[in-house]
């Protein structure tokens, strides 16, 4: 039996609307979860302690030492005298704003009291050492 070709073989479609959809929500997903990172930026390995307080609900300047020695205001990347001018500027707008000092635990220490006596000479009142709090035991 012999079957007869009626009409033409024509080229299929590629449909671009699931395409589209699925880079669209792919998209989303990565914006919503990339807005989740609790702290962006400097990347510093705190130092543990038994006692931390935390207190969020406080105005607060963190002045960041990375592990190579490298000062952050606010994420702001900051030469030493730098951060004495930008410490004493944010001290006369708000005598009282607490600022945390957060470095690398690999820091050398007199780095750390380099940057802490910056901040003290810039005119800050209220200076805390950012550290983790020890795991529960």
């Amino acid at each position: 039996m012999k079957f007869r070709r009626t009409g033409r073989i024509e080229r299929g479609w590629i449909d671009f609307v699931p395409f589209v959809n699925i880079v669209m929500l792919l998209t989303f997903f990565f914006l919503l979860t990339s807005s989740m990172v609790l702290q962006p930026g400097i990347r510093i390995d705190v130092p543990r302690a038994d006692v931390v307080d935390l207190d969020r609900e406080r105005d607060i300047t963190i002045v960041s030492i990375a592990r190579e020695g490298t000062l952050f205001v606010n994420e702001k990347k900051v030469s030493l005298h730098q951060l004495r001018a930008d410490i004493g500027e944010i001290s006369r707008k708000q005598p009282n704003r607490l600022i945390v000092i957060k470095a690398d635990s690999s820091v050398a220490h007199d780095r750390v009291v380099e940057a802490m006596n910056a901040v003290i000479k810039a005119g800050a009142k209220n200076i805390s050492i950012a550290a983790r709090p020890n795991a529960r035991s």
